[in-house]
């Protein structure tokens, strides 16, 4: 993290010092130009871009298998000069490239881009950031034109004097037949005067209009701006229609509809998720939770509400209690049961709780007890209770499960979680699992030794450094007649998972617990970082840490690993000789029980 925080403060004297003392052994832990970026130094993302080639970075710069970058901070900051830094090294060879192979002149967002363009126009006009403004527009012309996406970003803005300048580029582009009229896109900015003033600036023909009414009652409502409904029906421009549309995503002159919204409201949902629970105006104010604009839908049109949620063909209302599940809207669960809560509770109901135990909703089971009281408990089967109280542990959620054992009878409930819990803990757990599960073993009544699994290859495979000593320290603790003792039980996994993390190897090793032999090959094929190489290299003497050219040297080499390359170079670890320019690496046969030559020393690896 150490050179995260150099770039982050832009000392990019400190950044050459390090490459003067390390060569080309400089990494950058997490993202050093993410942070760079955030904290307005294009020096920094000058010197990191210098040497992307020599293999300095941790994070490279964008590609196409990369991490994504996000340019929000600078443009909310207004930080010119970090976004034309951008621009000029990044943007403008990337457009270029589009253009050359024709590699889709339609996009919405860089590949390497956290953001779409729309956001980033968004972000900038909400604070009067013209200039930025300017930018991004200029960067979504390069890669998608003046489209729908860019124009709403404008219009929501709520500026004028803004649109005027790019209204006209639009509308040579704009065409009634399958796009959205720019004076719809006025609805987004939820300030009424503006959206007058844009239905005054247009001349629309008769079937404009119904188009516009049809499109600005979706996005006030998808926006959550209740006042906007009230002052479109007093003059009678809600088109009621928008609720009984059964496919409002893809509705034929639409183009990227629900892009266009998710932009509006960002979701972590995959789009393939999104998708499936938004396919009606009813399906998209629950998933966003937007309650006041789902009673006044049922206030002014409840006839045709009421039918859609418990119709006999695909009703509504099972998929809406679901992704209001799903998305911890307990205040909509509560709406919906309100008013077509089912005589009879089915386990398929039931079943929406894992979505809920795997968040964390505690609220929403508050909510479903409360609406159900005790009769909730018998549909639900033993192997739909043990489902939840995985997903809740999975992801360290152990409120939820006191929730439940505090909801649900004890003396009926304990003994199967207790068994449930014995089994999950040889999976692998979270440290708040492990320690909550320390605390109620009494409750449990667990005797004799407890394992847990220290293999971090399933739930605990992103674990901080303090997190994995955390579970070691666990060993040996005792609560009443259970005592818990850790086990691991594959080597490989364990350094793949805790990459760069030496001292948590090294309390493995002291404790006793990792008893297998150092073997810096698999370290290498486990990709575990220079770290951990480095200090897995320092048991040498000891004769538990073997090498071997063909394996760890070759993997480094085939994967182009610079860094790593240069550590083994450095630490004088032995080298296939070379051949010729033309063919620098012989091929040649190695023997690998042979001793090793290191410092002038002797090495014959340990075989155990």
């Amino acid at each position: 993290m150490l050179l995260d925080e150099v770039s982050a403060k832009g000392f990019v004297n400190v950044l050459d010092w390090w490459h003067n003392s390390s060569g080309d052994n400089v990494i950058g832990q997490t993202n050093p130009i993410q942070r760079a970026c955030d904290g307005g130094h294009p020096q920094v993302l000058s010197w990191w871009w210098s040497h992307q080639h020599r293999g300095r970075l941790g994070e490279r710069f964008p590609g196409y298998k990369h991490d994504l970058f996000s340019l929000m901070e600078a443009t909310r900051k207004g930080d010119m000069a970090i976004l034309q830094w951008w621009f000029d090294n990044v943007f403008a060879d990337d457009m270029e490239i589009m253009e050359t192979h024709n590699a889709g002149a339609f996009r919405r967002q860089a590949i390497f881009m956290a953001n779409s363009f729309q956001e980033l126009i968004m972000a900038a006009g909400m604070f009067g950031l013209k200039e930025a403004v300017d930018f991004w527009v200029r960067v979504a012309e390069g890669y998608c034109g003046l489209d729908d996406s860019v124009m709403s970003a404008l219009f929501a803005c709520g500026r004028m004097d803004w649109i005027d300048e790019y209204l006209f580029d639009f509308d040579q582009s704009y065409d009634s037949a399958d796009a959205i009229h720019p004076c719809s896109f006025s609805a987004f900015s939820g300030n009424i005067q503006f959206i007058e003033a844009c239905l005054g600036r247009f001349s629309l023909s008769p079937d404009d209009y119904e188009a516009v009414k049809f499109d600005m009652t979706v996005f006030a409502s998808c926006m959550g701006q209740v006042h906007v409904l009230d002052w479109m029906h007093s003059r009678g421009m809600v088109d009621f229609e928008v609720l009984t549309c059964d496919e409002l995503t893809t509705f034929n002159y639409k183009d990227d509809f629900q892009l266009l919204l998710s932009n509006f409201k960002p979701t972590t949902e995959p789009y393939h998720v999104q998708q499936d629970l938004t396919d009606t105006l009813i399906h998209w104010l629950v998933y966003f939770g937007d309650l006041a604009v789902l009673e006044w839908w049922h206030r002014h049109n409840s006839s045709d509400f009421e039918a859609l949620m418990t119709r006999s063909e695909w009703p509504l209302f099972p998929s809406s209690l679901k992704s209001a599940i799903r998305q911890g809207h307990a205040h909509v669960v509560r709406f919906l049961f309100a008013h077509w809560r089912p005589s009879v509770l089915t386990q398929t109901d039931s079943s929406y709780l894992e979505e809920a135990a795997l968040r964390g909703h505690v609220d929403v089971f508050t909510t479903w007890g409360e609406a159900w009281g005790s009769k909730w408990h018998g549909p639900i089967h033993e192997g739909c209770i043990n489902a939840i109280m995985f997903s809740a542990l999975s992801q360290g959620h152990v409120e939820i499960v006191e929730w439940w054992m505090s909801t649900w009878p004890e003396a009926k409930f304990s003994a199967g979680l207790g068994n449930l819990i014995l089994h999950y803990l040889k999976v692998g757990v979270p440290p708040k699992v492990l320690d909550w599960c320390l605390k109620n073993a009494h409750r449990f009544r667990w005797e004799g030794v407890i394992e847990y699994n220290l293999n971090p290859a399933y739930l605990t495979a992103k674990l901080s450094t303090k997190d994995t000593l955390r579970l070691i320290s666990f060993n040996g603790q005792q609560c009443g007649q259970a005592r818990f003792e850790p086990m691991v039980d594959d080597n490989r996994s364990l350094l793949n998972a805790w990459r760069g993390q030496p001292l948590a190897l090294q309390s493995l090793v002291t404790s006793g617990l990792l008893s297998e032999r150092f073997d810096l090959d698999v370290a290498i094929l486990a990709d575990a970082g220079v770290a951990v190489y480095d200090w897995m290299l320092g048991f040498r003497r000891q004769g538990r840490c073997r090498w071997t050219v063909r394996l760890g040297y070759g993997t480094l080499v085939g994967r182009g690993k610079w860094n790593e390359l240069t550590w083994w170079a450095k630490k004088g670890l032995p080298v296939p000789p070379y051949k010729s320019k033309e063919d620098p690496w012989e091929k040649v046969e190695l023997d690998f029980d042979a001793p090793l030559e290191l410092d002038g020393e002797d090495f014959a690896p340990e075989v155990q």
